[in-house]
Formats: structure tokens, sequence, C-alpha cells
């Protein structure tokens, strides 16, 4: 790892508590499909599969070496992949959001098509049960630019039957049962806001707000958890029943927050507001963060379920809806800044605090409609959430501003603007590093929770061993092959030893822009 993080031009010696892992490049190739998002492997065949714009790449997970390619559907945009003993599920989403999507199942080691299965709206990801007798998979029910069309967020569950995955029985899980609970739902914290054409009230349902977004499955197959990003919330299925069980809000981060007040202590307060600061400069600003989350896995330990999030951020930017907004253009809107927030902005922090992008559909606590708290997208976070014994939620540790303190040591000229040129610092007031992809693997003795910044590039790396007491490991700088940079870590694949073809855990990054896979070789 310190030869890798060198050779790149990273800092190679971040203070880490954890007991650091040796990361070395295995092999690195160009996606056939244009692009890399998410990625799975098929232990039976010793293939990775990564979705792309052109379709699916299909690569061998020893060499890199390109085998074949799933061809795009026409219409469809493949948004998701994965696999069980040589079954391969890709998820399409009609490029027509009006349209339903469809999984469609092929044979891992020919790519004929097994089975087509017609699900909800833009299913946007999915995953087999660890028995593999069921797939399910989460439809985010995106509406068009326009906003004229807002389709129902779902869940359609896939059981299969003796293995015959053409007479498979498909069931829809939908959010209806939660549309007269609406009020109450968004005073929990569950952001029901987006606007409709079609109803009286100008207002969406429930059903059509909610956009399941990623999921994890619990190990028996009986529950998932779903997030649902521009929601700010978790939603529990029961799979057995066939039905939400319940909708979980996340609440908000408070970004200046002092860390002796926290039961696990933030590692870094503040956040980087402005993109004209000349770099990354940690703010203790009073600003809070919707968690948002994107990826979503669970820890099962000594009876207790534990759920991490890659808190992302999201805002719906649309045509016929746009939540975003500068803080200096507040005043302009018809959610204006109220005077008493506006004077807990420090006057040395109010040049930077401006620039910062805020949702105007969040933040007006006493429904005067002016802004009282200021509410950023996301929360530039991975955040580990323990289920209560009455199924309740409970935050039970957060990364603070550990990712951009991070990042300030070792990607620090990346901050900095050159003349025209575009830098990391241009998304300091959207999301920062944008924390978006997120995996669990065992590499020894330590239990490894991988998250990919989308944005910034690279993965950083914490012990779970203790999900009480995660411990940050190091950071895994994108890798730079002469004037080649691995750009927006997405997806990522971890494959565990037993699987593994050199017998050592294997760690995959699917990179969105640079379409590029990166595959490291992990030891203790």
């Amino acid at each position: 790892m310190a030869g890798l993080a060198l050779a790149i031009g990273c800092a190679a010696a971040i203070a880490a508590p954890g007991a650091p892992i040796q990361a070395e490049l295995l092999w690195r190739c160009q996606a056939q499909c244009g692009s890399a998002e998410i990625g799975a492997f098929d232990a039976a065949t010793g293939r990775i599969f990564a979705t792309g714009l052109g379709g699916v790449s299909v690569v061998d997970a020893a060499t890199g070496a390109g085998l074949d390619a799933v061809p795009a559907i026409p219409g469809y945009e493949c948004n998701s992949v994965a696999t069980h003993h040589g079954v391969v599920a890709v998820a399409w989403a009609a490029i027509d959001r009006r349209q339903r999507g469809q999984v469609v199942l092929y044979d891992a080691r020919t790519l004929a098509a097994l089975a087509a299965i017609r699900v909800g709206h833009n299913p946007d990801m999915l995953a087999f049960t660890a028995d593999g007798q069921r797939i399910v998979c989460a439809n985010e029910g995106e509406p068009t630019d326009d906003y004229l069309c807002d389709p129902e967020g779902s869940v359609t569950v896939v059981d299969v039957t003796a293995g015959d995955w053409a007479h498979a029985i498909v069931r829809h899980i939908g959010f209806a049962d939660f549309d007269p609970q609406r009020d109450s739902l968004r005073s929990a914290g569950v952001r029901i806001y987006a606007p409709s054409w079609s109803h009286p009230d100008g207002e969406s349902t429930v059903a059509e707000d909610v956009e399941p977004e990623y999921l994890a499955v619990s190990g028996d197959g009986r529950r998932a958890w779903v997030t649902l990003q521009e929601n700010n919330a978790i939603a529990e299925l029961d799979l057995q029943a066939g039905r939400v069980a319940t909708i979980h809000p996340l609440g908000l981060k408070k970004f200046d927050e002092s860390p002796s007040t926290q039961r696990n202590p933030f590692q870094y307060v503040g956040l980087d507001v402005s993109d004209q600061d000349g770099g990354l400069h940690l703010l203790p600003a009073p600003v809070y963060g919707l968690y948002d989350p994107d990826a979503i896995a669970v820890i099962e330990q000594d009876g207790d379920t534990y759920l991490l999030t890659a808190n992302e951020g999201d805002a719906r930017k649309y045509t016929g809806f746009n939540e975003l907004c500068r803080v200096c253009d507040l005043a302009g809107t018809s959610h204006p800044l109220d005077p008493q927030c506006d004077r807990q902005i420090p006057v040395e922090c109010h040049r930077d605090v401006d620039r910062l992008m805020v949702t105007t559909a969040a933040g007006d606590t006493d429904g005067d409609g002016d802004i009282d708290q200021l509410c950023s997208v996301g929360a530039r976070s991975f955040s580990i959430w323990r289920r209560r014994d009455d199924g309740s939620l409970e935050r039970v540790f957060d990364s603070g501003s550990q990712f951009e303190q991070v990042l300030s040591e070792a990607a620090a000229e990346r901050y900095v603007r050159h003349g025209d040129q575009p830098c990391l610092d241009d998304r300091s007031p959207l999301s920062g590093p944008e924390p978006e992809g997120l995996t669990i693997g065992m590499v020894g003795e330590q239990r490894l929770a991988f998250i990919s910044l989308e944005r910034a590039s690279g993965v950083m790396v914490y012990d779970v061993t203790d999900p009480l007491a995660p411990e940050f490991v190091q950071y895994l700088p994108p890798c730079i092959d002469g004037n080649l940079c691995d750009i927006a870590p997405e997806g990522m694949v971890f494959i565990a030893p037993e699987q593994s073809p050199t017998g050592r855990a294997m760690l995959v990054v699917c990179n969105e822009v640079s379409g590029t896979l990166t595959a490291y070789d992990l030891a203790p």
C-alpha cells in the first residue's frame, strides 16, 4: 500500500488507529461497455460483471482480461447486476421513465438469457438472498424531467420455484399503505415533499414520493432494508409477508456539533462549504446535513443487527422541480433565510457559507415559510445504525468529517484551482466527496468496510469488527497509470479468499467516469 500511495503522489502516512492492510494493485482494465458502475462476482465462473452505458462488461477476475459483454437492450439502461452460482441478474430500467423496467437472468458462462421478469419503474439495485432462492429489486420510481409523471417507488421480490426461473413467483411491494400516514411521517422526519400535477392538493402521495435506492438483505433472507435516499429514510421490509414493515427517518447531522456530546465521538467537526476558499478547508459552520444514504450493508452479530450506510446525499434537480439554492440566493426565493438563522453564522464565515447549496424543501422548523436551519444534502460520512428490540433504528456511529480531513492531508493538491481547470473544490458547496458505494469483507481477522468516494475518488477503509467502535484504517487513493486516473468509483466487489482466484481477499472497484475496473489484492 505504501508503495502504491507514494507512486501516485498521495500522502502515504495517514494516521490510522486501525491495523493497516496491504493493498497491492492486481490488475486494471478498461470496461468494454464504456463505463463501469456496479459490479458482481460469480465464483462459479470466476468472472466479474460490471454495468455500463453500453451494457454489461464481462471480465476475468484473475487477470482483468475482457471476455465478453451483454449488449444493452434497446430502450433500456442497465442499473445493477447480481450473481449466484452461475446465474447473472441484470436490472434494466426503461429510458422512458413512464414505463416499467425488467430483470433479465443470464447464464454466467454462455450469457444466454434464461428469463425476463417485469418489475417496477426504474429498477436501481437488486440482490440475491444468500440461498439464491429469491431476488429483491429496489425500483426507484424517478419522475420524468418535467415532473408530469412520477411513478410509485416499489420493491419487487422474485421467488424461484424448484430452480426454474421461467416460472418464478413475482410479488410487487408498494408503499400505498403509508399514504394515509403522510402527515405523521413528515412530522417524524421522513421527507415527503415532491410536487404533483395530478392531485388536487398539489402534493405527491407517499408511494409516489419515496424513491428506493439501494438494499441489503438479512442472512436468513426474511428481511431487507432499503434506503430511500431523497426521503432521508430507510424502509424495513418483511419479505416473508411481502410488505413494508416500517419507514425509519434518519434525522439531521449538525456539522458544528461538539464531539464531546456524541456517544461515539466524531473524529472531526465541520465541513468544506466553499469552492472559492483556495482548497479544502473544514469550517465549523452552523449547518445541518441530511444523511440521504445511497449504499447500505448489514452486519448481524451477537443477536444484533447493524446497518451501514454511505451518506452520499442527493437532491431533486429537475426542470419541473429543483430544491437546491445557494445560501446567498435564498433572499430572492419564496424561502428566504430567517434573520435569526443568519445571525448565527459567524461574520468571518459568512462569505464561505454563502457558497453552500442547501435545500429549500427543509429547514422551515416553525412553518412560517422561511429557512430556520441550513440543510445541506448529504452527511459526507458513513454511519452505523443499530436495530433496537422494538424495531426502531439508533445511530451508534458516524465518521463525522473524517473523510474530508483525510483528503485534506492525502489529496490537498487536487483541491487547488489551476486557472480555469476543474478541481475537486468545485463540489465542496454540494455534497463534498460524496460517499456512494459500500461493501464489507473479512481480511484476516478484520472485518472491513470499504466506502467509495464518487466525487473525490478513492476508497476509505474502516475496521468494523466491533460495529460500536469502528476505526479508520486507511485511504486507498485513485489508481493513476500515466495520464489515466480512476475517476468516480461507485460499486465495489469484495471477493473472499475462499472464492478468490489468488487465494487472498480481493477488492474490485468500478469507476464510472473513467470506465475502469481496478482490482486490489488484500492482506493483513
